[in-house]
């Protein structure tokens, strides 16, 4: 392999941080052999000049053709993709690392979209020994990996694990970019059009390795409630509907070891008192507005023309770079225990704490053999476990840290 790493999609807003991030914690150091891509040349070398790396390689192609990204995959041991929305240009970039058994990770939220390529794909992926990874950014690797460290935690104090977690988004500062609106709107377009992806989304279990019968009913945060135990009101959080399917998937890939009736959901919490009803209140009003206007083409069409980024912009880079997230999971377990865990990222969390964490997972997954992590479409969580749990909390500036046993 001429390569490690392929960056593909490297002059998009969240592939150059990951260009960056790259080049100066790694390739500078002559700790890794990476390559551009992406389809403008231009582009691509005026990056490679800006980092300092003007010999760097790059490669030109177009997200649709088989040809090139077959070759591509020949090229390199690992592909890192930025290009979305994934359900418009992901599929012939699965394909292709596929075929030819290559690593893959990404930073896709779409569930639709990781659905279908797991009906058309993992089949082949096992043969072939690929190991494709999605969500490998803010989501969902502090759900992924918070609900396996807390787990942990569980078993290691009550000898059984957590019956019922409950993922509560507290604060953070950062931004959007187009590229995220971008695949917002195409999933609702798409869901639209489709009843079975409607349903995919619907479903916190339609990304499981397998089918469990007699599942129980997850419930969810689905407008403005007051929490009973502590008093704070708490609103549906917008990542919801992908974490909770990614960490029902790690559970059944490694043998339902949370148990099948295993409890998970995950909303933002925004305070006690006046302050967090109107917090709230303006918060959800938000969301139910752009859901409406959203969900019809011609409002869709406005909103991606005159109001949300277009796909290439995003926050400022002292946003980017001075951001945060802060994330706690409250944890109960069948005979009364209770366990709660802190996660933290530094940086903007979609995107300045995003672009670390998918370059030390991608590093971690070509460290890992096939045996250690498994084969096929696996999850940060499921393939690489508490080892990445540690090599983010060293490199990437994320923290998993218990604040209560009780």
């Amino acid at each position: 392999m001429k390569f490690d790493i392929v960056v593909w999609g490297a002059t998009s807003f969240v592939g150059q941080l990951v260009a960056e991030y790259l080049v100066e914690h790694y390739v500078k150091k002559g700790e890794l052999n990476i390559a551009f891509a992406g389809r403008n040349k231009q582009k691509l070398e005026s990056l490679s000049h800006k980092l300092n790396v003007p010999t760097l390689p790059i490669l030109i192609g177009e997200a649709q053709d088989e040809t090139f990204l077959t070759e591509l995959a020949k090229q390199t041991k690992l592909i890192i993709s930025t290009v979305g929305p994934y359900a418009l240009y992901g599929e012939p970039l699965i394909k292709a690392c596929v075929e030819q058994g290559i690593d893959y990770c990404d930073l896709t939220g779409e569930p639709q979209w990781i659905w279908l390529m797991l009906q058309r794909y993992e089949a082949a992926a096992k043969a072939s020994g690929a190991r494709i990874m999605h969500c490998c950014g803010f989501d969902s690797i502090p759900s992924d990996l918070g609900v396996l460290k807390l787990q942990q935690l569980a078993m290691q104090t009550y000898s059984q694990p957590c019956q019922q977690i409950h993922y509560r988004f507290k604060n953070s500062k950062g931004g959007i970019s187009g590229g995220t609106f971008a695949s917002m709107l195409t999933a609702l377009e798409q869901i639209g059009k489709d009843k079975k992806q409607a349903r995919v989304l619907k479903t916190p279990y339609s990304l499981m390795s397998e089918k469990v019968d007699n599942m129980p009913y997850q419930t969810a945060v689905k407008g403005l409630e007051k929490d009973r135990v502590s008093g704070q009101y708490l609103a549906p959080f917008i990542m919801a509907s992908i974490n909770t399917k990614i960490v029902h998937r790690t559970n059944s890939l490694l043998g339902m070891p949370w148990g099948k009736d295993f409890l998970y959901d995950e909303a933002m919490q925004l305070g006690a008192g006046f302050k967090g009803w109107r917090k709230g209140i303006a918060l959800v009003s938000g969301l139910l507005t752009f859901g409406v206007l959203a969900s019809f083409s011609f409002t869709r069409s406005i909103l991606q023309r005159y109001i949300v980024p277009k796909p290439g912009q995003g926050p400022t880079m002292d946003t980017v770079k001075n951001g945060f997230f802060n994330v706690e999971l409250y944890g109960s377990t069948a005979n009364g225990g209770k366990v709660t865990l802190k996660v933290t990222g530094q940086g903007d969390p979609g995107y300045g704490s995003t672009c670390q964490m998918i370059s030390e997972t991608a590093i971690l997954l070509l460290q890992k053999t096939p045996e250690q992590t498994g084969v096929g479409f696996i999850t940060p969580a499921s393939g690489l476990g508490l080892d990445l749990v540690d090599r983010l909390q060293k490199h990437a500036q994320v923290t998993f840290t218990q604040l209560s046993v009780d």
